[in-house]
């Protein structure tokens, strides 16, 4: 399988973690796996909006969403795409989907 659609030292699969005390988090991946910090973008009110670190093989990316609550958690149902739905703090309904293989 090609992996030109991804950043170099990138595994093929990356894990996203969206928490509450995102700080918290990243002290733990530090001082647990010996992570280093890549990048990191907080908001105006000091959340994380995203953050990226770096453990042998592996890049972690954390998100502290705000107000944020699951409608259905991602998962295979039925097809080969993946999909899963949140609610933002404005009420607003997100469906998200990828597709995890190519149709015939």
């Amino acid at each position: 399988m090609s992996s030109g659609w991804k950043p170099p030292g990138y595994s093929s699969v990356s894990v996203y973690l969206v928490v509450q005390g995102g700080q918290q988090v990243i002290d733990l991946l530090k001082k647990t796996f010996e992570a280093c910090e890549l990048r990191r973008f907080d908001d105006p009110d000091g959340r994380i909006k995203h953050a990226e670190l770096h453990t042998d093989d592996t890049v972690v990316m954390i998100a502290e969403a705000a107000g944020l609550s699951v409608q259905e958690p991602v998962q295979k149902a039925g097809d080969p795409d993946r999909r899963g739905g949140f609610k933002d703090p404005s009420g607003n309904t997100w469906w998200l989907s990828t597709q995890m293989a190519q149709p015939s």
